[in-house]
């Protein structure tokens, strides 16, 4: 049972964060959690095999609306993902690389299957899509996307490194911070060797761009939470012995993301056998599938 509890809390979220973004989905669970095309796209096909009408709407989706996503972010983004899931997601690439949709460099493929095909339309007003909005403002870009990071974290001073997941090479968000503080947008101030910034008036920049109340989830954690929860769900029914080697393996990771995503732990010995562990974890990703998760 944890096994299709986990698979459908998956397709439960990956539906609902595109749902956001315009596809007729079955629900929006998550209105004001602010989402992450790129990451959202790279997880995708792995999980939508499951769902050839998911697919199909994303896939049309991608068609129309690939001018709205990163490029550079998606390429970093494919390059650390799981060896299956960079293979999924470089197939449904290559399958719009094949339709003229050059998203990221990947060599065109012809369709695995007639694609039923959509008009979608991007309801860029919902507060979900804020980083979109940003997009909108300033371009598809580093730029924008670092504007994104620094409006999620206003109150904190953030060097280089701690802004990564932007998606383009240090030196290049070293040189476009650098000219927002010339600017006067961000301020920026030296910590020992460390060059840290902020945004000089994030409050200006969340009346032209913000939505309402917008979280900010930590989706490389989200998302990493169901794969593994997904992985060793699969295991419990039918194979207990190398369940209970995969979870010893993999308990620190495991207590790690939940430590991310502010998960609060039940006590060590409710954890203590793998079944338990299992259906913790299946617990915590139905949850983030829900929109019910703190985080």
């Amino acid at each position: 049972m944890s096994r299709t509890q986990a698979n459908e809390a998956t397709l439960d979220l990956v539906w609902s964060l595109w749902t956001e973004l315009g596809v007729p989905g079955p629900r929006r669970s998550h209105q004001r959690a602010a989402v992450d095309p790129e990451r959202l796209l790279v997880a995708t096909p792995a999980i939508a095999t499951a769902d050839p009408r998911l697919e199909d709407l994303v896939f049309s989706w991608c068609a129309q609306h690939a001018h709205r996503l990163s490029a550079s972010r998606l390429a970093t983004l494919l390059r650390a993902a799981a060896p299956d899931e960079r293979v999924a997601a470089e197939r449904f690439l290559g399958e719009l690389a094949g339709e003229g949709v050059v998203l990221a460099k990947v060599a065109p493929v012809p369709l695995a299957r007639p694609r039923a095909r959509r008009t979608l339309a991007v309801p860029v007003e919902r507060p979900a899509l804020l980083r979109l909005r940003v997009r909108g403002l300033v371009g598809v870009g580093g730029r924008s996307d670092l504007l994104f990071a620094l409006l999620s974290a206003p109150e904190q001073w953030l060097s280089a490194s701690q802004l990564d997941d932007v998606g383009i090479a240090k030196r290049n968000i070293a040189r476009i911070l650098a000219e927002l503080a010339e600017a006067g947008v961000v301020h920026d101030r030296s910590r020992g060797n460390v060059r840290e910034f902020r945004l000089a008036n994030p409050q200006a920049l969340g009346e032209v761009v913000a939505r309402g109340d917008v979280v900010v989830p930590d989706w490389r954690a989200v998302f990493a939470w169901m794969r593994v929860t997904t992985e060793l769900a699969s295991l419990s029914a039918d194979r207990p012995a190398t369940l209970l080697v995969e979870v010893a393996r993999r308990r620190k990771e495991v207590m790690a993301l939940a430590v991310a995503l502010g998960v609060a732990l039940p006590r060590a010995d409710e954890l203590a056998e793998p079944e338990t562990f299992v259906a913790w974890m299946v617990t915590v990703a139905q949850s983030l599938a829900d929109g019910a998760s703190p985080s």
